[in-house]
């Protein structure tokens, strides 16, 4: 099994302008991972202002993956929809893909 860095990526709720939010973690996969073996990733919304302080569990869901040039074997850079523990995503922190 190979291991990948994964990135999850994401726009907290700080206005007029979001900034851009990161985790990282290690996971082994036979090869490069699809969409559906990526796990959810919890984090404290209150500390990006997307949740307040007595509710603020969320959740980052990958929406999709992209390779890491840079970084051949070593990793994959990922962009997420933050969300509560509701299935809604959070406006502010919504992906967006571009065509």
């Amino acid at each position: 099994m190979t291991k990948y860095k994964l990135e999850y990526i994401w726009l907290d709720g700080y206005t007029p302008t979001p900034n851009l939010r990161g985790k990282t973690q290690i996971k082994e996969f036979d090869s490069f991972p699809t969409l559906e073996q990526l796990p959810l990733w919890g984090f404290d919304g209150s500390s990006t202002l997307q949740a307040e302080g007595h509710n603020s569990d969320c959740v980052l869901k990958p929406v999709a993956i992209y390779p890491d040039g840079a970084r051949p074997n070593a990793g994959d850079v990922r962009s997420h929809d933050a969300r509560r523990q509701d299935p809604a995503p959070l406006e502010q922190a919504r992906y967006h893909s571009r065509r």
